[in-house]
């Protein structure tokens, strides 16, 4: 579960050398992505704290790599898009400053309103704006996402202060770009490096003419705590997946899908789709060659089929999808030095095992990430 600072504290000053902190949340206000109810309940990728009590964040948006930013407004209590700004990263300093990094490495710092144009604002129907009980303000009519232009709610709906101070984005002032693949929403307790990401992200573009700049987590699980429902409904529908087991011996396996998958059903056909297996630990790729007649696939394994399997013409992983060990049907990874599974002249860099040693392993952890060329 992922805690924001365990209850949110916001720094005011220094008093000598004593560092004030004031709490204003008592419980934790970010788990698993989502913000306190008391804060709206939204779902965050990122969010900061100014000094001055001020709350920044970044939404969690499907398909995007640059997610919109928000800011909290008390007195209506909502948080507000502010219209045009978008990033991976942020760092709040106060009500009016924060700074805003892209995907591109481009970095974006706000300035005051009273520096542009009066803020103009959308017409809605609604009751007259009350400061005391920040009842909804009726606005005037105005064009929103011009410079100057105030925050605009998620609803669509201006519902704050007018005379509130603007926020708008100076032109961004390029800093060193960041590395693809960008990651995003990586579980603290990842056991997969940025490198290994980078070299299996190349592996795929190169080998299959992709253009794949960003992995996103969906799921991530240890060994028997989570259940086949919950994998596969994370993956459902999403090209462009890759996923990273880290065995009990420590030997790490990946693979990588490109079709989706289009049902949760342990009665699904096997999909014919281009597929790869990354012998991590051994830096060694398995995928379809040029004069390959052997047809990858992904899907249910005919003989358990709460497994899944994936197939290159030369390695297979038969695995559950969720992390799960048992002893009647166990996890097995292995790879052969033909097309033809049947014969015994098996490899062993999949897992770095000894010549005849059987290829079953007990898994420790999993995670999926979904690919994307934006």
């Amino acid at each position: 579960m992922m805690v924001l600072a365990l209850c949110l504290k916001i720094l005011y000053h220094l008093r000598g050398d004593t560092l004030v902190l004031k709490t204003i949340s008592t419980r934790p206000f970010l788990s698993d992505g989502t913000v306190d109810i008391n804060y709206g309940g939204e779902k965050l990728v990122s969010i900061s704290a100014g000094i001055d009590g001020s709350l920044w964040a970044l939404k969690q948006e499907e398909n995007v790599v640059n997610y919109q930013l928000l800011k909290w407004q008390t007195s209506a209590q909502k948080w507000y898009i502010v219209s045009g700004a978008r990033g991976i990263n942020l760092s709040a300093y106060n009500e009016l400053s924060v700074a805003i990094v892209d995907e591109k490495g481009l970095l974006s710092l706000s300035s005051q309103a009273g520096h542009q144009d009066e803020a103009q604002y959308t017409s809605v129907v609604g009751p007259p704006y009350n400061p005391g009980t920040g009842t909804p303000y009726t606005p005037g009519i105005g064009t929103p996402g011009t410079p100057g232009a105030p925050l605009l709610p998620i609803d669509k709906t201006i519902t704050g202060d007018p005379n509130a101070p603007a926020i708008v984005l100076e032109n961004p002032l390029p800093i060193a770009p960041p590395q693809l693949p960008v990651i995003i929403g990586q579980s603290p307790d990842s056991f997969v490096t940025f490198q290994t990401f980078k070299t299996f992200t190349d592996e795929v573009n190169l080998s299959f003419n992709k253009n794949i700049k960003s992995l996103t987590q969906v799921f991530t699980s240890k060994s028997n705590v989570k259940t086949r429902d919950e994998a596969m409904t994370a993956i459902l529908n999403l090209w462009n997946i890759f996923g990273f087991i880290k065995t009990t011996s420590g030997q790490m396996i990946g693979f990588y899908y490109e079709d989706p998958q289009l049902s949760t059903s342990i009665d699904n056909q096997l999909t014919n789709t281009r597929t790869m297996i990354y012998g991590i630990t051994n830096n060694h790729f398995s995928k379809k060659e040029f004069d390959d007649v052997f047809q990858p696939q992904f899907g249910p394994f005919p003989s358990q089929r709460y497994m899944q399997i994936i197939k290159t013409p030369r390695a297979r992983i038969t695995f559950y999808p969720q992390c799960f060990n048992t002893a009647p049907s166990p996890n097995v990874a292995e790879c052969y030095s033909d097309s033809n599974f049947e014969q015994p002249a098996y490899c062993f860099w999949i897992q770095s095992k000894l010549q005849h040693d059987f290829g079953t392993f007990d898994c420790e952890q999993i995670e999926y990430y979904h690919g994307k060329s934006q």
